[in-house]
Order: C-alpha cells, then structure tokens, then sequence
C-alpha cells in the first residue's frame, strides 16, 4: 500500500513539472539604451504597431521563433490573446496594407539569442531559463 502512495505522489510530481510552464524573457542587444520594456510595448513592438523602441531613435527589428514552436504559441497569446493562425492572418492584413515588416524568423531559442547578441536593433522571446549570456532582458513575461 505504501508503495502505491509514493508511485502516486510520484506520477503526480512528475505531470506538474511537464505541466509547468517557464517565464518568457524579452532581451535586447546589450548596448540597446532602454533599461526596461513595459508589456504594452512588447505588444506594440511585435503586432508592428511600434517601429522604434520607446525614447529612443533606434528601430527595431524583431525575431520570432518558429510558428510552429511552444514559445511563439505561448508569447502570442499572452502578449496578445492570439492563436499562431490569428496572428498570420493580423500580419498579412497589417503587411498588405503597407505598414508592418515581417519579423526576422529565428531557427530556435539559440539562434534568437544569438542574433540579438549581434545585432544593435534585434528585440526577441525565449525562455527565460535559457542561457543568456550576451544580452539585456528588458522584461520578464510571468506564467
């Protein structure tokens, strides 16, 4: 009987950890003037409403990861409200019409990081429990 309350317990532990669900670091470029980005501007910044980052005469360009990837389903559902097919049917209009530019398409979270620790301008998600070793979080996006 014992036995069967541990495995229990055990089973139980081990689908809340898959379940669990990582903070989502905003990072920048280490030399990017902004100390901190608030959500409405991450918002902003990624439906391309927000050409330039805030107070600053530097443009952004920014990196998703896959659309297919957990991270960009998660990242544009909380920074938005949106499923990844609402988000290409916003972008498409939003492209058609003139006014946005699509966003750099990183391979995965690496190659995000990567990226921005490279360029000046990038602006990126990744999970905040990766190594971020050469750049800036401007923001932590809380599960």
């Amino acid at each position: 009987m014992r036995i069967l309350q541990l495995l229990a317990a055990l089973t139980f532990t081990c689908l809340m950890l898959a379940n669990a669900r990582a903070d989502l670091a905003i990072i920048a470029h280490p030399d990017n003037p902004l100390a901190s980005l608030s959500e409405k501007d991450v918002q902003k910044i990624f439906l391309g409403r927000l050409r330039m980052f805030p107070d600053s005469d530097l443009e952004t360009q920014t990196l998703d990861l896959p659309d297919n990837s957990e991270l960009y389903s998660r990242f544009y559902a909380r920074i938005a409200q949106m499923t990844p097919a609402k988000v290409r049917r916003y972008r498409a209009f939003y492209l058609f019409s003139g006014k946005g530019k699509v966003p750099y398409q990183a391979q995965n979270q690496q190659d995000a990081i990567n990226k921005v620790a490279t360029e000046k301008n990038a602006i990126g998600y990744v999970d905040a429990t990766s190594d971020l070793t050469g750049v800036k979080v401007l923001l932590i996006l809380q599960e």
